[in-house]
């Protein structure tokens, strides 16, 4: 019985991720990509973020990219949902709650006209875990 429904919800999940169709070149050439932030203004929304993210936050070192036009594509269960804006990666590396560094972890920061709306976390193994979406840039 049990296996039925793992089978079931596996069925369900593959039917589903073909559902979504992802952005076209079209729509990713056409987005708003809303207006262009400076480097230190982004920096500085990324270590305000950060401050309240990480467990200590004063024990951070940060490597900041330029920032670049760019864009993330939500998975099959976000509907593709494309959220387009200026790209800011950063390399962070704190404490954790042992008092030790755990090692640089990449982040991949979105603004919108200014605003934070999205941050992705790159995790080891190369797969996405989105920390923050705003829902308000359309």
């Amino acid at each position: 019985m049990k296996n039925r429904w793992i089978w079931s919800i596996l069925l369900v999940a593959t039917m589903l991720t073909g559902c979504a169709s992802a952005p076209s070149q079209y729509d990713i050439a056409t987005a708003n990509y809303g207006t262009p932030i400076a480097s230190w203004e982004a920096e500085k929304k990324a270590t305000e973020f950060f401050g309240s993210y990480l467990k200590d936050p004063y024990s951070a070192k940060y490597q900041f990219s330029t920032v670049n036009r760019g864009y993330y594509v939500g998975n099959a269960f976000e509907s593709r949902e494309l959220t387009a804006g200026y790209m800011l990666v950063a390399s962070v590396n704190a404490k954790n709650s042992y008092g030790g560094y755990t090692g640089a972890v990449e982040y991949r920061l979105i603004f919108h006209d200014g605003k934070l709306v999205r941050v992705i976390e790159i995790m080891p193994q190369g797969t996405l875990k989105k920390i923050l979406d705003r829902k308000s840039v359309v």
